[in-house]
C-alpha cells in the first residue's frame, strides 16, 4: 500500500494582523496593526446583531448603543440597576471591581461571565450577548451613560 501524504489544513488568518514590509519591499513578520505600527481598533461582536470596531477605552454600553443596538441602561452607567448586563461570550475583560462587584454579588446564581456593560472599557476584541433590551421589555432604555 502506497504512503499517501496527509494534507494539512492551512491555518486560519489571524484577525487584525497585517504583514510588515521593509524598505526594500520584502515582507517581514506579522504584527498587530498596519505597516506603520498603529494599533487596530478592538472589534465587538454582539450575538445576533453585528460586529463593529470600537475606539479603545470606550465604555461597552456606549459602543453597543452607538452601533445602533438596543440595550437597557436605566441608572445612567453608575452600576446601580444591572439593566445593562451582557454575557461575555468570548474575549477578555478585567475582573469586576468596586460598585460593579458589589452589585453583581447581590444577584443569585449569576454566571461569572455576566457583567455590567457600563463598567467595562473595551480594550480587546469581545463577543457579547445583550441580555436586556428596551424593545423587548417595553421600558425606555434610560439616560445615556457618561463616558
Amino acid at each position: 500500500m502506497a504512503h499517501q501524504a496527509r494534507r494539512r489544513k492551512p491555518p486560519a488568518p489571524l484577525p487584525h494582523r497585517s504583514a510588515v514590509w521593509d524598505d526594500r519591499g520584502r515582507r517581514g513578520s506579522y504584527h498587530i496593526g498596519d505597516a506603520y505600527g498603529s494599533q487596530s481598533m478592538p472589534m465587538v461582536t454582539v450575538e445576533g446583531e453585528k460586529a463593529f470596531e470600537v475606539e479603545a477605552g470606550k465604555k461597552l454600553v456606549l459602543a453597543i448603543e452607538d452601533a445602533g443596538i438596543d440595550i437597557m441602561h436605566k441608572c445612567g452607567g453608575n452600576a446601580r440597576c444591572t439593566t445593562c448586563r451582557v454575557e461575555i461570550v468570548a474575549g477578555e475583560v478585567p475582573p469586576p471591581e468596586g460598585d460593579e462587584a458589589a452589585k453583581l454579588i447581590t444577584i443569585p446564581d449569576l454566571p461569572e461571565n455576566v457583567r455590567l456593560s457600563c463598567q467595562i472599557r473595551v480594550e480587546n476584541d469581545l463577543w457579547v450577548n445583550v441580555l436586556q433590551r428596551s424593545s423587548v421589555t417595553g421600558v425606555p432604555a434610560g439616560t445615556r451613560p457618561a463616558d
